[in-house]
This record gives C-alpha cells, structure tokens and sequence, in this order.
C-alpha cells in the first residue's frame, strides 16, 4: 500500500510537471499570470493567517516583541503578494531575469570544468564544452527576453517535460509488474536544477533534529532494509555501499559523497590545502582509501554531522567490473601524504592522525588530477565507480551534487525489488536519543 501510494504521488507531481511544460510552450502568459495569482493568493493568505494569529490570538509562549515582529512579517506578506498580483509583468522580467543568472553561472563554472579537463590532457570534455555555451547562449536569451520573447518559456516548457516523464518514469510501478520494471533500466534522467537539490542531505538533518526535538515523526524514515525480492539463488553476491555526508558547516551543507567496497572507504576531495584557487574551488585532486568503520566514526564525531549509507546489491559480473574500475582508479595515482604545517593542520592532517592507516594518493594523470568542486568532484568519481554496478542511473549531464544522488537512491529504496537493498544513518545525537528511547520503552 505504502509502495503504491508513493508510486502514484511520483504519476501526479509528474503530470504537473507535464501540464505546465505544454502550457509554458503554447499559452506562456496565460499560465504565468494563472500561477502569479495562486503564489499571490498563497502568500497573501499566509500574511493575513499571521497577522491575525499576531492581534487576536493571545499566545502567551510568545513575547510582545515576537509577537511584534509576527505581524511585521504578514504585513510584508500581504504587501509583497498585492505587489505580485498587480505587476505580473514586472515580476515576470524579473524571472526571466533569474534564469538568465542561473544559465550564466552554470555557463561559466562548465567552461571553467572544460579548460581544467584540457589542462589534465581528458579527451573525454567536449560535452562541458557544449554544456557551458548552451547555457550562456540561453542566458543572453533571458537577459534579453521581453514580454513577447518565446525563446526561455520554451527552453522552460521543454525542461518541464522531461523531468515530468522522468517522475512518471519513477513511478512506473503502478502499471508494470515488479519483475518487469526491474528490467527497464533509464538512460537518462533529468533531475531538478542544483538549486532545488543541492540543500536536500542537510533538509534530512534539519529533520532529524526536529525529530530529536519531539517536533516530527520519522521513524518510516529511519527504517533501514527495503524489500528484496526475485533473487537468483544460481549467483553470487556482493554488496557496495554508497555514503552520503551532510553537515551544517560552510561546504558541508552541500554534503560529501563516497564508495565503500570491502569496508574500505573511497573518498575523492580537494583535500591538499596548499594546492586551492579560486576560493578553495580548485585544487589537486586526493584519494583516500580508509577503514569504513573508522571513517563513519570520524566524520559524525561532530554532533552535527550526517552519514547516510546505501547497500547496493551487486553480482557477479557488476562485483568483476567494480574490481576493475577501482584498479584502474588506482593505476591513475601515486602515494602521498599530507606534510605541511597547513596540511597537518586542515582536514587531511586530521584525518591522518585520527586514522594512522588511511592512504593518501594524488592523481597523476586523467580528469581527477584537478578536483573542481562544480565539475571533477567527489560526485564524478563516484558515479565512474558506480556506473560499474548496473544501477538504474542518470547520464552524468551537467553539474550534479550529492543532494541528486540522494533524492535518486531514496527513490531506489522504496521500491520492492530495487537493488539498493538497504539504509542506515549515522548520527551520534541520533542513535544516542534512539537508544535513550528504547531503554525507557523497556523500563516502562
């Protein structure tokens, strides 16, 4: 039941992505004023809720001044939603114009990506190259757009569709048989925009600490085994895992992500301090190969800090084919070891000490030479890994971050006989209030 109700709310959000890309092609204005008026309406009615509950709800948790300050925010509300619904043509340039932003930046950060794959001699680039023009063609259609211009709402209709078909494509087990819809492998996928999933590992931490708080209630969420079914009993298998990192500091909001095989740790990162440009963006690309347990306890032993990990079922042929990526990976680096008072000091110097066995290695040649947070990332290096596992995957297009591998790999484990066969997070305050829990359950 549970299965089928997840499966049908992916059919519906996708048909509403479906419906407003065939409206932003064939009636843009129309449908734009249509969803001004209802964003209008819905932050109109949110001021007016609050500045009610602020003069006539008497609510004695809050103080005057929040109270106060309640009704400041509705107010605002109600204005900046009198605001939408009267220049609809206005805030419409002002859309076309944050689009244009968006293209430029990923423009930019694709060319940046391709001239680092040109410097570490990757004959695999031209598709950055492609990548990075498209996108700043399409932001000097934005910049220039007007009331009349057709160009973005078709861009925006057409990029609308594909990722409604690809919700509906993750919901495909309402029509098709279990066993059948393990087979239908997608070739591509189009998730949302990085700006609506980069944030999403740091939303679960958000979440746990609500529940941690009494605020929420996810214990479906914490279950960890999917159900595993139509397993060939004739084969041999193996199992990968994938982590997840989330944290609430700087670029750990972004999140981290990492292959364990064996117990062992792969973990890819721009982790020589005295190699970064460009804010830290840019730097030689490092592989550490350390003890999974180890590692896990290392990295959530700040209270804040999250680890979700993915057990991903591989046979035989997928296990010989992941044995042989990471040989090839590791054929690609030499040994190194961070020496440096500033290297001692940063993150590899830490993990060093508090790991006296993790390996350091530097790339040598190939695309992980340089690490680039938008591009060569710890993202890229995984996705190469698990490409190997037959796992119903994207086409790496664009620029993707861990928070697109997690809305991904959640999708995965709710179904029934997906490979992604189990999930467990790591989370010290967590699995302390979770065990605090218990014992009083069994006290009582």
């Amino acid at each position: 039941m549970k299965e089928s109700r997840r499966n049908w709310s992916y059919i519906i959000i996708g048909l509403l992505f479906i419906f407003s890309g065939f409206a932003l092609l064939f009636f843009p204005m129309t449908f734009y004023q249509s969803v001004s008026r209802l964003v209008a309406f819905i932050i109109g009615a949110t001021g007016v809720t609050r500045t009610f509950q602020s003069l006539v709800i008497a609510d004695k948790s809050k103080s005057n001044r929040d109270r106060f300050l309640l009704m400041i925010s509705g107010i605002a509300q109600i204005i900046f939603a009198l605001w939408i619904a009267q220049y609809t043509e206005t805030t419409y340039r002002w859309l076309l114009h944050l689009i244009g932003y968006y293209q430029l930046i990923m423009g930019i950060v694709s060319l940046i990506s391709y001239i680092l794959l040109v410097r570490n001699q990757e004959k695999r680039r031209f598709h950055r190259l492609a990548y990075g023009v498209v996108h700043l063609i399409f932001a000097v259609f934005s910049f220039t757009a007007t009331k009349d211009s057709r160009s973005v709402t078709l861009i925006l209709g057409v990029y609308a569709i594909f990722i409604g078909f690809t919700y509906v494509n993750d919901g495909r087990g309402v029509f098709i048989q279990p066993d059948t819809e393990n087979k239908l492998k997608r070739k591509v996928r189009f998730p949302l925009p990085i700006i609506f999933n980069a944030l999403l590992p740091t939303r679960v931490l958000n979440r746990i600490n609500q529940y941690i708080a009494g605020e929420l209630d996810i214990d479906v969420e914490l279950e960890q085994h999917s159900m595993v079914q139509n397993i060939d009993n004739q084969q041999t298998y193996d199992v990968m895992q994938i982590l997840i990192h989330a944290g609430s500091n700087a670029f750990d909001i972004i999140g981290h992500m990492n292959i364990v095989y064996k117990e062992k740790v792969y973990s890819y990162g721009n982790h020589d301090i005295d190699s970064r440009q460009l804010f830290d963006a840019i730097g030689d690309g490092v592989l550490v190969v350390v003890d999974k347990d180890a590692y896990i306890d290392f990295s959530i032993k700040n209270g804040d800090n999250l680890v979700i990990e993915y057990d991903v079922l591989l046979n035989q042929e997928q296990t010989e084919a992941l044995v042989e990526k990471l040989a090839e990976i590791k054929s690609s680096v030499m040994s190194w070891r961070p020496t440096t008072p500033t290297q001692l000091a940063s993150y590899g110097g830490e993990l060093m000490r508090a790991i006296p066995s993790a390996q350091f290695y530097k790339f040598v040649k190939g695309k992980f030479k340089t690490y680039f947070v938008f591009g060569t990332n710890c993202v890229m290096l995984s996705d190469e890994i698990i490409g190997t596992s037959g796992l119903d995957l994207f086409l790496l297009v664009g620029i993707l971050t861990p928070g697109t591998y997690y809305d991904y790999l959640e999708k995965e484990f709710q179904k029934a006989n997906s490979i992604v066969i189990s999930r467990k997070v790591h989370h010290n305050r967590l699995q302390a209030f979770i065990e605090d829990r218990t014992d009083n359950k069994l006290l009582n």
